[in-house]
């Protein structure tokens, strides 16, 4: 009896845990399935975080981009504000030719040869008077406003523009801008390349310039002449930024015969001299002078070290680069003592000895007062390459003449040496103002019959 009361209690055992086993089946499937709920919730929570990042990166760089995008548009506008830049205007308003060449024969005349024009007897070989041979960046846009059609046989007035690069780099498209813009006042205007990379056309240096300017004045003169205009009636102007203001201001004043009377000038942050003496930067980047008229104004600056030397380093590059590489590196570097220029070493010396002719004030000092040309002159107080002393330097030249009132000054007081032609980004308004006193020198200078 006691067997077969124990197989019941078995069987009822058995059975007992036979149900219970479907409830701890049903209990572990549903805590697996609330995991894999989790699970699922965790991947969609964290797909829809990075959904989300991802999108917002994206808002981001097309927020980037659409800056970006209003920059260049508000740099553009700025352009076209100032100069005329980004307009067809010669298909409407003018005839424009480009890339005239302005050599003769194949070659560029030599105007500045010793026993010529007697541009620098002293120059000797450096300027021996061969002529050289074609380069093709000897080319220049010429812009011919309608308007100046029909005054054949009248006044008209032709404004070269050029360019800067340090005698190393840049292209007649830094000035194009300019010339645009005068040509659509109705003036005469062009705009040169010249073979302003030294590594590449070493012989003469800022000489070989020279006479480029001269040949291509020479060619606009015949093209126009070729054109039914007056050649005995055409007057010029010259535009040149930078190292383009130096060449300017070298070509106005000195010996040589000038293809046409040369009426006025603009000088933009040009060099003045290469006596690294005159050349300053601010001591502190954005904080400018309130005044650069004087030479006083530079040296009180200098004693309370607003403005600090330029490293000579850089003035004796370009002074080398004007030579047409006439010194090499190593030869340079001997030239420094201690960290300063020996200007006692007989390399500079002989450097310098012809160098010195492409330093515009060294030309202006030896002119009678009546051979002073008008300059109007735009410089910068920020700028760090061609710094606030060589304007002052400039007009103390025109002082010591009594002719103060042919030099004239627009002060960008946080102008710098940089793109936009020298900081002008910085000082819209004195721009501006340097294009309105631009007009009124042409519209006063070329005078009309």
């Amino acid at each position: 009896m006691e067997d077969v009361q124990k197989s019941l209690d078995d069987l009822e055992n058995k059975l007992v845990n036979e149900n219970k086993s479907p409830k701890k089946l049903k209990l572990t499937i549903a805590i697996l399935i609330i995991f894999i709920i989790f699970l699922l919730a965790g991947f969609i929570i964290i797909l829809i975080y990075f959904t989300i990042n991802q999108k917002n990166s994206e808002k981001k760089e097309e927020e980037k981009e659409k800056e970006k995008e209003d920059n260049s548009k508000s740099e553009e506008d700025y352009l076209l504000a100032i100069n005329g830049f980004k307009e067809e205007w010669y298909d409407i308003y003018g005839n424009r030719t480009i890339n005239i060449s302005y050599l003769e024969n194949d070659v560029i005349p030599n105007t500045f040869k010793k026993g010529g024009a007697n541009y620098i007897e002293e120059l000797g070989d450096l300027n021996n008077g061969k002529n050289y041979a074609k380069h093709d960046v000897n080319v220049y846009d010429l812009y011919i406003p309608y308007s100046s059609l029909s005054r054949k046989n009248m006044t008209n007035g032709i404004i070269l523009f050029v360019h800067g690069g340090g005698f190393e780099n840049n292209t007649k498209a830094e000035t194009e801008c300019f010339a645009v813009r005068f040509a659509k006042l109705g003036f005469i205007t062009a705009n040169i390349e010249y073979t302003n990379s030294l590594d590449k056309y070493k012989e003469r240096g800022i000489f070989r310039i020279l006479d480029e300017i001269t040949a291509c004045i020479k060619s606009i003169k015949n093209e126009l002449v070729s054109q039914n205009f007056d050649g005995n009636k055409l007057l010029l102007g010259l535009y040149g930024i930078s190292a383009g203001g130096e060449l300017i201001l070298t070509y106005a004043f000195s010996d040589n015969n000038k293809i046409l009377p040369i009426k006025f000038l603009f000088n933009s942050v040009g060099v003045v001299s290469i006596n690294s003496t005159y050349w300053y930067k601010p001591a502190v980047k954005n904080v400018t002078l309130d005044s650069i008229e004087s030479l006083d104004d530079i040296e009180q600056a200098k004693l309370n070290k607003n403005i600090v030397p330029i490293d000579p380093r850089f003035v004796l590059h370009i002074t080398n680069l004007m030579t047409g590489k006439k010194l090499t590196q190593e030869e340079l570097d001997k030239l420094f003592v201690n960290g300063e220029l020996n200007i006692n070493d007989e390399k500079y010396k002989e450097m310098y000895k012809y160098a010195k002719y492409g330093s515009p004030i060294e030309l202006i000092r030896k002119k009678d007062n009546k051979d002073l040309i008008p300059i109007l002159c735009l410089y910068g107080g920020n700028d760090d390459l061609i710094g606030v002393g060589h304007y002052s330097l400039l007009r103390q030249a025109y002082i010591d003449k009594n002719e103060k009132n042919k030099i004239e000054l627009v002060y960008m007081k946080y102008g710098g040496h940089e793109r936009f032609h020298h900081g002008t980004e910085h000082d819209i308004i004195a721009m501006k103002e340097m294009h309105a006193k631009m007009v009124e020198y042409a519209q006063k200078y070329f005078t009309s019959d």
